[in-house]
């Protein structure tokens, strides 16, 4: 392990949850040298953060790697599923009705972070299906933002019809800048070149 981060970290961890080689495009390549070579994906804090290797590549923005680490068999907890979209694997911890089994309430509010976060609406619509609040308050850009925030700033149109479907407050502020899913659609467009959903924004806060 090497002492950074709070400690714990691995090599593999390291280059797992690290921008540099995955913008280089060589950190799955690197991933499957370091398996190859006998590194272990089991440790409880690769990345030195106390959590597990797939959970830690999603809170470093590295879901490629987390991915391809739950491919080559890395563990997956709930938020960790959640994150890479193995709807299976989220039903083994979160049954239709909501109940939890060997997972937390934190980790549920995680998991339903990490899937509209990265996209995963089936798992999203899931989670809501089971009892997730569709305007559950979440910890993925700044805080306090809804999934609906995150969905019209990232342009995700299916995301945004399953939050809509499902009763998702249009008019709610976050609580980092205290603006609505609109304006983050309008940020994403103005200064980020991103491509929004300005105008299914716009028709659903008017409806």
């Amino acid at each position: 392990p090497v002492d950074v981060y709070g400690g714990g970290a691995t090599t593999l961890g390291l280059v797992a949850t690290s921008i540099h080689p995955q913008q280089a495009g060589v950190q799955l390549e690197l991933i499957d040298i370091l398996l190859e070579r006998g590194a272990r994906m089991d440790p409880q804090s690769p990345a030195g953060h106390q959590q597990r290797m797939v959970v830690d590549c999603l809170a470093n923005g590295q879901p490629e790697a987390a991915a391809h680490l739950a491919r080559r068999g890395a563990g997956l907890p709930l938020d960790g599923a959640a994150g890479v979209g193995r709807l299976d694997v989220v039903q083994r911890y979160v049954d239709p009705d909501g109940t939890l089994r060997d997972a937390t309430r934190g980790e549920l509010r995680s998991a339903f972070a990490y899937a509209c976060g990265y996209g995963h609406a089936n798992v999203a619509a899931y989670l809501i299906d089971a009892g997730m609040s569709p305007d559950e308050r979440l910890p993925f850009y700044g805080k306090g933002h809804t999934a609906l925030h995150v969905a019209a700033y990232e342009g995700n149109l299916e995301m945004l019809h399953v939050l809509l479907s499902r009763g998702a407050s249009v008019n709610v502020n976050d609580d980092s800048w205290g603006t609505t899913p609109l304006a983050w659609a309008l940020h994403a467009w103005g200064a980020e070149q991103k491509q929004p959903l300005i105008v299914e924004v716009a028709h659903a806060a008017i409806a």
